[in-house]
């Protein structure tokens, strides 16, 4: 902030109005910065202060992208959503302030609003609901990019770099042994993924998502676990292989101009999976006594919504290693409740259901509101 002539303090934005219409929020009731009245007489005054707001949108939304394209040039600088690794790498803020911050259960446990409760007290009720209906529970945590692919950041990441052990939330090893004590079986695919680091990037360069090969891995190793228990059928799943040119999502969140060349769209391969009587793509079959409850990590590769093709996600990927069909619940962004509240709402949620496999984005486990939901209610408690 500046002083003013009259010794009051100004904001630089405050100062120059293109910052001010760069920096401001979108929604004119929200602006910080006084809307003044025109001292002349208008027939309308209130549809001329709409008009102003409506070119000063126009602008920030033109001048933004570029300010933005700007600093991503020169000075690496990202955004709230995004940090600017090495070599054109992206990483989701939210992810790395999940693996450097407070532990997540120190977080919620400050939260004054008692609907939410920290995710061990959820799951754990969301366990033995599954116990009681004869349903077993896999949980799998999907490590965050940042975690594993760390070395990509850049000077942000020296507290990283420079340490002997890997990253993690401070009470992500708590969180662990306090479900296993509960009998909650938990995966972790950390190990796993930094294993296939050694061959392939397990990460999209400028996406929050895992590659289709480090999918296919995880999908793989979760249906050997369930092998050795013996929920598996023997239907052979045939597979074809495309090619799919996209961008991720977040690139899209640094909001550059549409024309810019900074991070230009790429070719990945995905194995598509085809039913092996039909020759049908693969679709989620709700009557299967295998669940996937997920987020955007199982949708990725499914949903075309998401841009890297369809019938290939991680849902597909299960039902190919198990050999039989898979039920798949997926929300995009809302893995800890979204997905268990879609299940809930169904008339039987567990009637046929032998077992469950809840995969969700680790960050979830700070940034989530997790709540206790009831499956023979329909509803949250």
């Amino acid at each position: 902030p500046m002083l003013t002539r009259d010794g009051k303090a100004q904001s630089l934005s405050e100062q120059i109005p293109v910052l001010r219409m760069v920096l401001s929020p979108r929604s004119w009731h929200e602006y910080s910065f006084p809307i003044h009245a025109s001292g002349h007489a208008v027939q309308e005054p209130s549809r001329r202060i709409e008009q102003d707001l409506e070119a000063g949108s126009v602008t920030k939304q033109w001048l933004q992208p570029r300010v933005q394209e700007c600093l991503t040039i020169n000075f690496s600088t990202g955004n709230n959503n995004v940090i600017i690794g090495k070599d054109g790498w992206l990483f989701f803020r939210p992810g790395i302030d999940h693996l450097a911050g407070h532990g997540f259960l120190q977080t919620t446990s400050r939260r004054t609003n008692a609907r939410y409760l920290d995710p061990q007290t959820v799951i754990i009720d969301f366990h033995r609901q599954c116990q009681s209906h004869g349903v077993g529970l896999l949980v799998v945590p999907i490590s965050e990019k940042a975690a594993i692919d760390h070395r990509q950041l850049t000077s942000f990441s020296t507290s990283f770099a420079g340490v002997h052990h890997q990253p993690a939330n401070a009470d992500f090893a708590t969180w662990l042994r306090a479900l296993s004590a509960a009998g909650v079986q938990v995966m972790p695919v950390d190990d796993l993924l930094r294993e296939a680091a050694q061959h392939a990037k397990p990460f999209l360069p400028d996406d929050t998502h895992w590659t289709p090969s480090a999918m296919d891995a995880v999908a793989r190793h979760i249906a050997h676990h369930f092998l050795l228990q013996g929920v598996i059928d023997t239907k052979a799943w045939q597979t074809e292989q495309l090619q799919i040119t996209g961008q991720g999502d977040l690139t899209a969140l640094l909001r550059l101009p549409r024309d810019s060349a900074l991070f230009p769209p790429y070719t990945i391969t995905i194995e598509k999976i085809i039913h092996p009587t039909t020759g049908a793509p693969w679709e989620t079959n709700p009557t299967a006594s295998v669940i996937l409850l997920g987020d955007s990590f199982s949708n990725i590769y499914q949903s075309p919504s998401l841009g890297w093709g369809e019938s290939a996600g991680f849902g597909a990927h299960l039902a190919k290693h198990l050999g039989c069909d898979i039920d798949v619940i997926a929300v995009n962004g809302d893995g800890a409740n979204g997905a268990r509240r879609r299940l809930a709402m169904r008339q039987h949620p567990l009637r046929e259901k032998r077992v469950i496999i809840w995969a969700f984005a680790e960050r979830e486990l700070s940034n989530a509101q997790w709540s206790l939901i009831d499956l023979g209610k329909n509803e949250d408690r």
